[in-house]
């Protein structure tokens, strides 16, 4: 959501001298919750855990009872009077969050902010070079439409009066042979140089040369489309604009364009892909799958880095799920980190990848790649379903043993429905592709003991 700008007071109902259409961009529409904090009392009763107790109480953890309550260790007794401060729904807020990127399919919101009464707002989506059109307005769909001038509405959405206009579209043309020719474009690797197995040269030098022979074309990362918005205001007044130097058109410089790209996957799962296939079969408790939990999965948390080296140092003895998770998403560019927030243990255990926990993080539909908590305290990423079986298949670590020392990475299934959440990083943006989870023939539901 972009930043509000006071302009100055003006008077309702009357018209300023200018109106300013100052910002448009990319974003996705998030609606939440909006919460009360409530306190109250809960007295101990026979069959209770501090998990079970947790799970009654809207964004509450067992850590957070804990803390609040000064427990030193999760042994409670029948009848030990808890403090608890959970939270009471009174109502939803709507805002936009800005977004950089985004995958041919996608459906994302175009936003235009503005000060001042407009008439109407609407935008075109032009490229920087031509790739997907001809040089002119880029066209999506928007319902069953196909189109390139897009009308932003007046919001329903009293927060947003007055100071928004939307549109929601998919980034895609109407006619599935053209979105295959867009997939395939954005698909291509760009060449970034000739070699012949010694020598680099850039491509100009090679189109100048007249004896080609030998000489292999060096590929960089695939194509992308990158896209500014161009918007035409209608109003009661001179309209001004905040673009690039002054003008009507929004993104158009260096660090600014809109990404629009064939992206498959989430980065972190490249890397989940990679231990699995490297450590397939293997028990926590046997070389090298014990020393790369103590050295690399465990020393990627907060609370593992903590303990490494020390007599307390954490093996393959203590529960790793949370540990791979945080690991593969260490591994990336963009995700690096994505789970330091203040709240107790940050990456190091399950449920520090719940939404209400994960400060960079939010609930979101199942994908692949999501990340996926369970109520027995366990954590892994969504990769298919089951549908026969009603269940979500995930790969995570610290899974499948009957006993301790058998974890491993593997996959495993839960009910649709019966999870305790469905998280990902705030800043990435999921592809409609990525929502399509594969079927997979696999039915391990697991639980407290499978785990540890």
């Amino acid at each position: 959501m972009g930043t509000s700008v006071s302009f100055g007071d003006y008077s309702p109902g009357v018209l300023p001298v200018t109106i300013i259409v100052r910002t448009a961009y990319f974003a996705k529409k998030k609606t939440e919750d909006v919460f009360e904090e409530t306190t109250e009392e809960y007295t101990v009763v026979a069959g209770d855990n501090l998990s079970k107790i947790a799970d009654n109480y809207e964004g509450v953890s067992y850590q957070e009872i804990m803390e609040e309550n000064g427990l030193t260790s999760t042994v409670i007794s029948i009848g030990d009077t808890l403090t608890i401060t959970g939270r009471k729904k009174t109502g939803e807020k709507t805002s936009f969050e800005k977004i950089k990127n985004g995958n041919v399919g996608d459906e994302v919101y175009i936003v235009a902010e503005h000060f001042g009464i407009v008439n109407s707002i609407q935008v075109t989506l032009k490229e920087q070079e031509a790739l997907l059109t001809d040089g002119g307005a880029l066209s999506v769909l928007q319902g069953e439409n196909e189109i390139t001038t897009i009308e932003l509405c007046e919001p329903e959405e009293e927060n947003l009066k007055g100071t928004h206009r939307y549109a929601k579209i998919k980034l895609r043309p109407k006619d599935d042979e053209t979105l295959e020719e867009w997939r395939e474009k954005l698909g291509e690797k760009e060449i970034m140089g000739y070699t012949d197995g010694q020598r680099s040269i850039p491509p100009e030098s090679y189109d100048r040369m007249i004896t080609k022979e030998g000489w292999e074309p060096e590929y960089g990362d695939a194509k992308k489309s990158f896209l500014s918005i161009e918007v035409e205001a209608q109003g009661e007044g001179e309209i001004t604009y905040g673009g690039t130097d002054k003008s009507n058109v929004f993104l158009n410089k260096e660090g600014e364009w809109f990404e629009l790209s064939n992206h498959k996957k989430a980065p972190w799962m490249v890397y989940a892909e990679q231990e699995y296939a490297t450590y397939k079969g293997i028990n926590e408790n046997t070389t090298p799958l014990k020393e790369r939990i103590k050295d690399h999965y465990h020393k990627s948390t907060t609370l593992g880095k903590s303990h490494y080296g020390k007599k307390s140092e954490w093996t393959h003895k203590v529960s790793w799920c949370a540990s791979f998770v945080n690991w593969c998403f260490e591994q990336t560019k963009d995700f690096k980190e994505t789970n330091i927030s203040g709240n107790g243990s940050y990456n190091s255990l399950a449920f520090d990848w719940t939404p209400s926990n994960w400060e960079n993080g939010e609930k979101c539909e199942p994908f692949y790649g999501a990340v996926i908590t369970l109520k027995y305290s366990h954590t892994a990423f969504i990769v298919g379903k089951n549908s026969k079986a009603n269940k979500y298949v995930f790969l995570g670590g610290n899974q499948g043993g009957k006993n301790a020392g058998e974890q491993q990475i593997r996959y495993g299934t839960v009910t649709i429905g019966q999870e305790k959440s469905i998280s990902k990083p705030k800043n990435y943006t999921v592809s409609e592709k990525e929502k399509e989870l594969q079927e997979m023939n696999v039915n391990a539901d697991g639980s407290m003991e499978t785990t540890r």
